[in-house]
């Protein structure tokens, strides 16, 4: 009679079997469960936080990069610009920090981040534009 012990290693347990292999029945199986193993750290939802923060900031990094380098162009020519400037020259530097601020505010509060950072973004583009 041929026996094979089968382990299955995991981080908070540890699974047995035992087989015959000759008549390829199972003898007996088990598991260990380690209780301290399941208990949460005291610092596992800042530090996920955190992690959190970093990636989403890495991921604005990126795309403003993107942005500035790569697809400002396609949005904004010089023609459109001239013809903006001429249209309220008064009211679309205001109208401009409104939307950004208000985008901006609106990004952090809700929780569809990425639409209104990303409009925000847009209207800093165009307020930068005009600018120049």
């Amino acid at each position: 009679m041929k026996k094979v012990l089968g382990l299955d290693l995991g981080s908070n347990s540890i699974g047995w079997t035992l087989v015959d292999k000759s008549s390829k029945k199972i003898i007996s199986c088990g598991v260990r469960i380690f209780p301290e193993a399941l208990q949460r750290r005291r610092y596992d939802r800042r530090r996920f936080l955190r992690t959190k923060g970093r990636h989403n900031q890495r991921f604005v990094d990126r795309f403003l990069y993107l942005l500035r380098n790569y697809f400002a162009h396609l949005f904004y020519t010089p023609a459109l610009i001239d013809k903006i400037k001429k249209l309220a020259p008064v009211l679309i530097h205001p109208l401009l920090c409104f939307l950004f601020i208000g985008s901006m505010l609106m990004a952090f509060l809700s929780k569809d981040f990425q639409f209104w950072f990303n409009l925000a973004i847009t209207v800093l583009l165009g307020w930068i534009a005009l600018k120049k």
